[in-house]
């Protein structure tokens, strides 16, 4: 039975719409949300929403497509010399060069579905692995595996969940807390020693204002000015909570205190001269009777420490934070992007990066000008349907929404017709 021409529209319009290339510029949209690598005050490598950006020999940045690695497009990374970023990927561990080149590590037990955090301590790297459900109440452990380009080895395991990781403050140590059972708790593993890990339970202190009931709260750590911060939050509410004491002192009493909160989200804290944060998009300061904001004239994204030098990102750029929160100079910015390389890629996968980082850049506001090293830029049908480079997605859009409007024309012709037979709907 052939199809009506409304029903046709409607096809053609929800394929248009809905495809693949139209929905990746509906994705998150481009931005800088961390910093991956760094050597001592030079950033090597950044993350940004879909890929990385490395700093090239000439000191220019370079863009590394999430294809080169495969997915998520945003991984969690670390770096534990500043020469080489660790991701956690899908399908195992990878590590991206200086140069932007990824090699794929074989590390079967770990995954970007499993991983939880990935943390540097005293120029190694480690990741936090949740372990698979042990029992039939579906509890699940957490183990800490040491990376090399060789594999991934594991040093430390627990049958309890920890949600987060820090390098602690001495350097010598990964630092993870936990919130199970609505306790705050943290362990200790030396990384020389990964069997003396120790493990300690924090008073959780009352302060003014409602009751702090850490039922559900999942956390997150920070280790700045010396001190220790758990942060815990769930979908109402964010609370950053300073550790007070020495856990691991037999019979100390240390203890968490919330100083903070806010919704839906916090990021930090940093020690900049005083506790800074970002906080509902808003640069601020933790003081004695709140948060006080620093600069709301910039929407910002993330907040980073290492090295006693902190950065902070607003979408597009990446600043540096001096004193007191003070916002200073720019030290990135995504129309410092050059295309990126595609000559370590196969025909598939250039094609693909090429997509990404052509979306990415118009996206964003700048031209993708041509590859890195050269080759020509992949071509992809251009037909006028609905597979398209960046510059032509917007005629596919047009023809979805000229389908959609006549599907509307359509419906509303129905409605007056059966309004004319019936009376008016009620």
């Amino acid at each position: 039975m052939p199809l009506s021409p409304a029903l046709l529209a409607l096809v053609v319009a929800i394929a248009c719409l809905a495809s693949p290339r139209h929905a990746m510029a509906h994705g998150a949209a481009p931005g800088v949300i961390g910093i991956a690598a760094r050597k001592g005050a030079e950033l090597r490598m950044l993350r940004l929403t879909e890929g990385l950006a490395v700093r090239t020999a000439a000191g220019g940045w370079s863009y590394v497509c999430a294809p080169s690695w495969g997915a998520p497009p945003a991984p969690l990374a670390t770096s534990a010399t500043g020469e080489a970023t660790w991701l956690a990927a899908k399908g195992g561990m990878v590590q991206v060069a200086a140069d932007g080149s990824v090699a794929r590590v074989v590390s079967p037990e770990l995954d970007a579905a499993n991983v939880r955090a990935l943390v540097a301590v005293g120029g190694q790297a480690f990741a936090v692995r949740q372990d698979p459900a042990k029992d039939a109440a579906g509890k699940t452990g957490t183990s800490l595996w040491r990376l090399s380009a060789q594999g991934a080895v594991q040093v430390w395991s627990s049958d309890d969940a920890w949600l987060a990781a820090a390098a602690d403050t001495d350097g010598a140590a990964v630092l993870l807390a936990s919130t199970v059972g609505g306790v705050v708790r943290l362990a200790r593993v030396p990384i020389a020693k990964p069997t003396e890990a120790q493990v300690a339970t924090l008073a959780v202190v009352q302060v003014a204002g409602p009751a702090v009931d850490l039922t559900g709260l999942v956390a997150s750590l920070h280790v700045t000015g010396g001190k220790r911060y758990v942060n815990l939050f769930d979908v109402t509410r964010h609370m950053v909570g300073r550790v007070d004491g020495d856990p691991w002192a037999g019979g100390s009493g240390a203890t968490w205190t919330k100083i903070a909160s806010d919704y839906p989200l916090l990021y930090g804290p940093v020690d900049v001269g005083g506790l800074v944060v970002v906080s509902s998009t808003m640069l601020r300061r933790i003081t004695a009777t709140g948060l006080q904001t620093i600069d709301d004239n910039r929407w910002y994204t993330c907040l980073d420490e290492a090295d006693g030098r902190s950065h902070v990102c607003a979408r597009t750029q990446l600043f540096e934070l001096g004193a007191n929160g003070s916002v200073g100079s720019v030290r990135f910015a995504l129309a410092d992007l050059k295309p990126p390389s595609l000559a370590r890629l196969d025909a598939a996968t250039r094609n693909t990066c090429w997509i990404e980082w052509e979306t990415f850049a118009l996206q964003a506001g700048f031209d993708p000008g041509v590859p890195a090293d050269g080759l020509p830029a992949p071509k992809v049908a251009d037909d006028g349907g609905c597979v398209a480079t960046g510059r032509r997605a917007s005629g596919c859009a047009w023809l979805g929404l000229l389908g959609m409007s006549f599907c509307f024309m359509w419906l509303s012709r129905l409605r007056a017709r059966v309004q004319g037979q019936f009376g008016a709907c009620p």
